[in-house]
Parts: C-alpha cells; structure tokens; sequence
C-alpha cells in the first residue's frame, strides 16, 4: 500500500466498463466524483464491498494509488450518503 495521506472523496459508484476491469487489481466499480473525475477502486479491503452500492453518491475516504494511466482509489472506508438507497428497499406494508 503507498505511504500517501487518505482523502475523502465523494461521488457516485459506478460500473466500469469490462476492458477496465482487466487492468490490475482494480474491482469491477468506480467512483464518479462530483468534479467528474473517475477512480477505479482496487480490489482491496473495503473496497469490494461498494460494488453492493451502484449507483448510490458516497463519501470515501482512501488513499491514491497509480494505476495505469491514472490514479485508483484503496478505500479504507465509506459512506453511502444517498439517503434514497435504502427506501427503494423498504416494504412500506412491514
């Protein structure tokens, strides 16, 4: 892991395309920060675990790694902060 400072980054989780998923270990997801910029989240730690939240906005706090032509986050933890997430689930009936 690099020696680098976490950041806490925010955004949307988002599936990458399948020739993007080959390139190291980076999972099959992506966070789209709120500037538009795309990290690829390496298949490490916590960072599994946001392929369960596609589509939700997030808060992650993880450290930059290169990866390719650009930077990947590890992610050391996160946030779902969608607050709609987990309605879609509910049964209103229960």
């Amino acid at each position: 892991m690099s020696n680098q400072e976490a950041k806490t980054f925010q955004g949307y989780i988002q599936v990458l395309p399948r020739q993007a998923e080959k390139k190291e270990d980076c999972a099959k997801v992506a966070l789209i920060a709120d500037d538009g910029t795309e990290y690829p989240i390496l298949h490490k730690g916590v960072g599994m675990d946001l392929t369960q939240h596609v589509n939700a906005h997030a808060r992650v706090v993880g450290v930059l790694c290169p990866c390719g032509e650009g930077n990947a986050l590890t992610v050391r933890q996160f946030t779902v902060t969608d607050g709609f997430e987990d309605e879609w689930y509910d049964d209103p009936d229960k």
